[in-house]
C-alpha cells in the first residue's frame, strides 16, 4: 500500500541526496540529476552501489504516479537496505 510506496519513494532520495554530499564534497558542484547510477559514478562509488541505485531508481519516478506495480514489504525492505547501503558508504567517505 501507501506505506511501502512511501518507503520506496523516500529511500532513493536518502540515496540521492547522500550521494550529493559526497560529489559537493569533491567537486563542490551540486548535480541537478536523480539517475542514482549517475551519482554513483560521480561520487566515485563502488560497482555495488551503482547496482542498488539502479535498483532504487525504479522508485523515483514510478511510485509517484498511478499505473505503476504497487511496492510491496519486500521491495520497501529491499529499497531500505539499498538506502542504508548507499548511506554507510558516503558517511565513510564525507
Amino acid at each position: 500500500g501507501a506505506k511501502y510506496k512511501a518507503a520506496c519513494f523516500y529511500s532513493h532520495q536518502c540515496a540521492e541526496k547522500s550521494f550529493k554530499a559526497l560529489i559537493i564534497k569533491l567537486t563542490n558542484d551540486f548535480p541537478k540529476i536523480h539517475d542514482l547510477v549517475k551519482l554513483a559514478t560521480l561520487a566515485k562509488a563502488p560497482e555495488e552501489l551503482a547496482y542498488a541505485g539502479d535498483e532504487l531508481n525504479a522508485y523515483y519516478i514510478e511510485t509517484r504516479y498511478t499505473g505503476y506495480a504497487e511496492p510491496n514489504k519486500t521491495d520497501a525492505e529491499d529499497a531500505i537496505n539499498n538506502a542504508n547501503k548507499v548511506l554507510s558508504w558516503v558517511k565513510q567517505n564525507l
